[in-house]
């Protein structure tokens, strides 16, 4: 079953996106993957990003998740939400903003496409490296490496602006989220145009982890990408299940947020991802909005 709803900003909610058996298949093929990761974000979740070598062994192996990361790259998924948008009573910048330029699709541009390949995997070894493992003279070069590709990533998107272009990049991550996770209420990055939220499994009832979704109290003036709650009215609540998927538009008043959880047996399997913008130069979510809200980009390199 697919809802569409225009208030208090553009979402998609898709009941049966992926059956039971596809979610647990994911689930048990990722398993081992997501136990060995280490890495802890946001509220404190697992996650395995889709630019990891963990997670390219992980396609390479899983016919269930190699098929999945075809459809979610499809640029059809990124259109189902955006026509929804085009055909319904949405406000005019909006419309304005997502016809103005031809929308591709590509990778996120890298200065690692231009490396040589020694060079490119040192590159990557020192960002897979923890930071206190690293000598002062190679995190110097990592800094570097690493402003030199955010100023090419700017200059793609200047380039494509005056091309009358927009480049749209898929950014994801595998996720699981465990007894105590939560996040505040918040809108997603500048450089995030549509943000998704696969969910794997089901949770026990009554155990938190819900999707929130909020308004403001006032339809005017510039909007904060972290609120006050005081100032929001919450909307409804979106629970977990397996299969479910979740599109919004990334507005300057997408606010949204979870749930504690207070209880779990299997944890929060699910995906969270964006098609991303190469820079925040030109996005959408700054149209109203008070301040910047950089996009994390080194999670994904």
């Amino acid at each position: 079953m697919e809802k569409f709803f225009i208030h208090p900003y553009p979402h998609l909610v898709i009941d049966n996106f992926l059956t039971q058996d596809y979610c647990e298949r994911l689930i048990n093929d990722a398993d081992k993957c997501l136990k060995n990761n280490t890495d802890i974000i946001h509220g404190g979740r697992k996650f395995l990003p889709r630019t990891s070598e963990e997670f390219k062994l992980l396609l390479n192996s899983s016919k269930s998740w190699s098929e999945l990361d075809r459809k979610m790259n499809s640029k059809e998924l990124y259109e189902l939400l955006i026509k929804k948008v085009m055909d319904h009573n949405s406000p005019n910048k909006y419309k304005r903003w997502l016809t103005k330029k031809n929308i591709y699709f590509a990778n996120l541009p890298s200065i690692k496409n231009f490396m040589p390949e020694r060079m490119k995997s040192k590159w990557i070894k020192m960002l897979n490296s923890k930071v206190k493992t690293i000598s002062s003279y190679k995190l110097f070069q990592l800094l570097l490496i690493n402003q030199l590709d955010n100023i090419y990533r700017l200059f793609v998107s200047i380039f494509d602006y005056f091309r009358n272009r927009r480049r749209i990049s898929l950014l994801y991550d595998y996720s699981l989220a465990n007894k105590g996770y939560s996040r505040e209420v918040h809108r997603d990055s500048d450089s995030r145009l549509v943000v998704f939220l696969l969910y794997l499994n089901e949770l026990e009832s009554n155990s938190g982890g819900n999707l929130e979704i909020f308004e403001s109290k006032r339809n005017h003036g510039a909007f904060s990408p972290n609120p006050d709650i005081k100032s929001l009215n919450k909307i409804k609540e979106i629970s977990p299940s397996p299969g479910k998927l979740v599109l919004f538009l990334n507005t300057s008043n997408a606010y949204h947020a979870v749930s504690l959880m207070n209880k779990s047996k299997s944890g929060r399997h699910f995906l969270y991802g964006g098609y991303t913008l190469s820079t925040s130069l030109f996005s959408l979510s700054r149209i109203g909005s008070s301040k910047k809200l950089n996009t994390e980009y080194h999670l994904y390199r």
